[in-house]
């Protein structure tokens, strides 16, 4: 089950990432209530993760590499550089944006 949070880093490693400390410290410096975790994702389970995030209420995700091109897929609409290159590094889970 994944941690209450607004917004994750997905991959597979993950235990490593900075990015939840870094974000924590811009919200807070920022004086925002919000909060980002990461979360280990074996490969092929991107999609049912997601599905999972965004039922729980997560707002947004950062996906690294493998899960790059399994993310793509799972959303129904990307940006320029997204569609071109097959890939998404974010997403918006509350519309299914990648970018």
């Amino acid at each position: 089950m994944a941690p209450a949070a607004d917004y994750a880093v997905l991959g597979d490693p993950v235990a490593h990432s900075l990015s939840p400390r870094l974000h924590t410290w811009a919200y807070t410096a920022l004086g925002l209530d919000r909060s980002y975790v990461a979360i280990r994702v074996p490969a092929g389970e991107v999609g049912a993760a997601l599905d999972h995030l965004q039922r729980l209420g997560y707002r947004g995700v950062n996906v690294t590499v493998p899960h790059k091109a399994e993310a793509f897929a799972w959303c129904q609409s990307h940006d320029e550089w997204a569609t071109r290159v097959g890939v998404v590094n974010t997403i918006d889970l509350r519309t299914r944006h990648g970018a």
